[in-house]
């Protein structure tokens, strides 16, 4: 499995979108599932439920468009949350499933794979599996369902979350992925949250995480400090890049043998090991998110 995909179309072209990202009639035989509305996060959690009264504990909450987005932004500040006891929580909106020139079996597997990916790298930190939620939106069409439009994906035939997904059967809306964040905030309560940058990441399913997030705190009402980071930018890609890579998040990158398709997009991902990761405060713009 694993040598077809490393040999398949490298995974940088999923930032260049198809010029039909909304496919055909639907053609999959998989049955429709009921959207799974009981989701609770404590029901997931090994050890202590989460509480939402206490304020003595830092919470954090990560929202990462894709399995390794939350490594590449922000690997050595989480490692050091951890060490400080603070709790962590990584909200994964797809599984970054695009895998083109492949069936649709090969693309479901493929995000799965990514998954573990991420699974491994947070354990190797200390962040359990319990503490990481995957919404299995359609990777590459988040700006698609951001227009109202209820989408398929092309490169897994699914038009609903699957059975493994946090909220298993969630269709492909704005509406439906706007529940989820807005129960899972309510629960998370986090004291931070980093985001995608919605102005300065080009990854058009980076800036509608950050749009969409944005909306449902306003909404909620909450008001963490929020952090912008940038994972696709020009001005990030160009910062200067350090002689000595941090060693231990090069070690979490590596975790990522699924985007490794070449030479140069493997230096890509472990470039993120070199530059300071830098984040951007959100100052007064929630509010006015939801417009």
């Amino acid at each position: 499995m694993e040598g077809f995909l490393v040999s398949a179309v490298f995974w940088n072209n999923v930032m260049a979108p198809p010029q039909q990202m909304v496919p055909a009639p639907p053609t999959t035989t998989q049955m429709p599932l009921k959207e799974d509305k009981s989701f609770s996060l404590s029901a997931t959690k090994k050890t202590e439920p989460v509480t939402v009264k206490s304020t003595e504990k830092k919470r954090t909450v990560i929202i990462a468009p894709h399995p390794d987005d939350e490594i590449l932004c922000c690997g050595s500040m989480l490692a050091d949350k951890v060490k400080n006891a603070e709790e962590v929580k990584i909200i994964f909106l797809t599984n970054g499933d695009a895998l083109r020139d492949a069936t649709f079996k090969e693309a479901q597997e493929y995000g799965r794979w990514r998954r573990s990916e991420s699974a491994r790298a947070a354990g190797k930190i200390g962040i359990f599996e319990e503490d990481l939620c995957f919404l299995g939106f359609p990777d590459g069409l988040l700006q698609y369902i951001d227009k109202e439009k209820p989408v398929r994906s092309m490169y897994t035939d699914w038009n609903v979350s699957p059975r493994d997904a946090c909220f298993a059967g969630t269709p492909y809306t704005k509406e439906a992925v706007k529940r989820n964040l807005t129960k899972l905030l309510k629960q998370m309560a986090p004291t931070e949250i980093y985001i995608p940058s919605e102005t300065l990441d080009e990854h058009p399913d980076h800036k509608v995480a950050a749009k969409w997030t944005k909306e449902v705190l306003a909404e909620l009402g909450i008001t963490p400090s929020t952090l912008e980071y940038v994972v696709h930018g020009k001005m990030f890609l160009k910062e200067e890049i350090s002689k000595k890579p941090d060693e231990n998040k090069l070690k979490l990158i590596q975790f990522f043998r699924s985007q490794f398709w070449d030479k140069s997009h493997r230096d890509f991902m472990e470039k993120f090991a070199s530059i300071q990761e830098r984040f951007t405060k959100v100052l007064g713009r929630l509010a006015k998110a939801g417009r």
